[in-house]
């Protein structure tokens, strides 16, 4: 059954995907009558996969399998949303759109929060102040709980990124399209909540009141991060203020996660303090990865939350320093120039090693492992720049 529902969901991923081979169905374990399955890709020659396509699909070997949200994507719940999500075929509403940016990895394996979360409990193998939970099984040398935790933090970011595909229907004039929104919205808002309860479900089952707490500050933190994108205009964001705004959407997640994970070993405080480190410095210096990437294309708008545009807003006409950072800017062929100036992004490139060095020192009190190796390569792959 779960098989048969995968299959109906993961063509779309096939169709758009030049690197994906085939899915290979795994049985995971049985718990009774229940029977978890997983996928596991293959990919064509490497001469078609990029460099983060391999060093993704290292760490999934590390790990014992690709963390995804292939479990919740096998339930009922889901197909029957896939289901009625086919009625905004042809609208412009974005939750088709997010609903294939999930679907389709692509050169994203590293997107995916709970392979780092794996990499991490990988790194703490070892440090374990306490003995191992009875009846505990362990893949790869991580525990059955932290593979749970990696699904909590993936179905959170998934229930966040789904959130924000609700449109405002004012912004349309048509009946009908005003009609074809407020569905859209109303499956976009039920699917979102929907694995926001999974994930507190899924905390419930970790049995631990400092991981749940935990974890349970990352919907607040998006919330409010969110909120800041929303309020805070160009014109009062620096690059300090930008750093505050993706730490609360996106770096909270990795960071706690990290934490969390090494909290399920109970390893020593410094290390958890080292995963929460980690996952800080690796959301910001994945998002300013993002930002420069997003300047150095042949870009017609851009959203004013790019930290390059923030460092650079002095270039900017006056009227646009006083818009939120979620707005669109559209981007004339002139301003594009100066933003892409190799001068113009010294400041970004230093801030960007400052923490890849931050990344990787936190790394340094972990023994010496094929995870860390991992951690630390995707590091060093994210290079803003120049800079090597």
């Amino acid at each position: 059954m779960a098989a048969q529902i995968f299959k109906k969901v993961i063509p779309t991923k096939l169709a758009s995907s030049q690197h994906v081979h085939s899915i290979r169905f795994l049985k995971y374990f049985e718990n009774g009558a229940k029977t978890t399955y997983i996928a596991s890709r293959e990919l064509n020659s490497p001469s078609g996969v990029s460099k983060l396509d391999n060093l993704a699909l290292e760490a999934e070997k590390v790990v014992g399998y690709q963390t995804s949200l292939v479990r919740c994507l096998l339930s009922d719940e889901i197909s029957s949303v896939l289901v009625h999500s086919k009625k905004l075929v042809g609208s412009r509403h974005p939750l088709l759109k997010t609903a294939r940016s999930l679907l389709y990895d692509g050169a994203e394996g590293f997107e995916a929060v709970g392979l780092i979360v794996l990499l991490m409990s990988g790194c703490g193998e070892g440090l374990m102040t306490e003995g191992a939970p009875l009846g505990q099984q362990l893949v790869s040398g991580i525990q059955q709980k932290q593979r749970k935790l990696a699904e909590v933090a993936e179905m959170i970011n998934t229930g966040y990124m789904v959130h924000l595909g609700v449109v405002n229907k004012s912004d349309f004039q048509s009946l009908d399209d005003i009609k074809i929104m407020n569905f859209g919205n109303k499956v976009t808002v039920l699917t979102g909540d929907f694995f926001l309860a999974k994930a507190s479900v899924g905390l419930s089952e970790l049995e631990n009141t400092e991981v749940v707490d935990a974890m349970a500050s990352v919907i607040g933190d998006i919330v409010e991060g969110e909120t800041m994108k929303d309020c805070k205009t160009v014109n009062d964001t620096g690059l300090a203020e930008w750093e505050e705004v993706i730490f609360k959407s996106q770096g909270s997640l990795f960071a706690k996660s990290c934490l969390a994970a090494l909290k399920l070993y109970s390893s020593p405080q410094h290390h958890q303090d080292a995963g929460f480190t980690f996952g800080k410095n690796l959301a910001l210096l994945r998002q300013l990865f993002k930002d420069y990437q997003e300047i150095n294309t042949e870009l017609k708008t851009v959203a004013l939350i790019n930290a390059v545009v923030i460092q650079n807003k002095h270039i900017l006409p006056p009227d646009v320093l006083e818009n939120p950072l979620n707005t669109q800017i559209a981007v004339p062929e002139s301003t594009r120039l100066k933003l892409q100036n190799s001068k113009t992004a010294e400041k970004i490139e230093d801030l960007a090693n400052s923490y890849r060095n931050n990344a990787l020192e936190s790394l340094e009190c972990f023994p010496n492992s094929k995870a860390k190796t991992c951690l630390e390569n995707l590091v060093k792959h994210l290079v803003v720049g120049q800079n090597k």
